[in-house]
């Protein structure tokens, strides 16, 4: 909601809405792909994109609004600790 507000245009408004999306579906595909699935050599492909889109997220964040950047940083942290999880999976099966 702070960036949206915000938000100085539709362009702006649509980046922000995108990159958000996207990491949104990312999440939601990682459970998919991982729990459901069973797979965790493509859940580890979907986690490398999640953390990718969730630190995209962060860069398109802070240009609108830093604090709402800065709490979104615990979550790049998280999605880079379940990504070392399932590394780790990988390799131990």
């Amino acid at each position: 909601w702070r960036v949206l507000a915000r938000s100085p245009n539709h362009a702006a408004t649509r980046l922000i809405a995108l990159v958000y999306g996207v990491q949104l579906f990312f999440n939601a595909l990682w459970s998919i792909v991982f729990f459901g699935l069973m797979n965790p050599l493509w859940g580890l492909l979907v986690v490398v994109c999640l953390e990718a889109s969730v630190i995209a997220m962060v860069l398109v964040f802070a240009r609108f609004d830093r604090f709402a950047a800065a709490s979104q940083l615990p979550y790049v942290a998280w999605v880079a600790f379940a990504s070392l999880l399932n590394l780790a999976i990988v390799l131990l099966n």
